[in-house]
């Protein structure tokens, strides 16, 4: 049922390392999944802009979940801070680089209709070499209302 109300389009801003394939239907929530160039901190900025007027028009107000490498070394500067209201800022761990990471470059950020229950990296010999970056994850729970 949910293919038969599906529209799909491709979101590529100018400024995201690649573009996201997102389907729009009748969904409980989104997700989004994001890769920011590191290389400057005012067009990563307007990526995020963009991403979120994007989810601001899904119809409804859904729960959000966007997760990624932000490339953003702090929580709340550079371009982080255009989650300022209305976000949850999950910072899991160090994850990057992989076989030693130093940086908490990956993050999940949530919307306000959920509480971050718990939050972690996953650190295994087989992940430090299926990517430069060790994968995130977290355990999200619905606020009912």
């Amino acid at each position: 049922r949910i293919g038969e109300r599906a529209r799909r389009i491709v979101l590529a801003p100018a400024f995201v390392d690649r573009a996201l394939e997102v389907v729009l239907c009748q969904l409980l929530f989104t997700f989004q999944e994001i890769h920011l160039r590191p290389t400057n901190p005012n067009k990563a900025g307007r990526s995020i802009r963009s991403l979120l007027r994007f989810v601001e028009h899904c119809p409804g107000d859904l729960p959000t979940v966007i997760m990624g490498d932000f490339n953003q070394w702090g929580r709340q500067t550079g371009a982080m801070r255009e989650f300022a209201q209305g976000w949850h800022i999950v910072t899991p761990g160090r994850s990057y680089p992989s076989r030693q990471p130093v940086a908490t470059l990956d993050r999940i950020v949530a919307s306000t209709h959920w509480n971050v229950v718990s939050s972690d990296v996953h650190h295994t010999a087989l992940s430090t070499v299926a990517s430069d970056h060790l994968p995130v994850k977290a355990v999200l729970s619905l606020i009912k209302k």
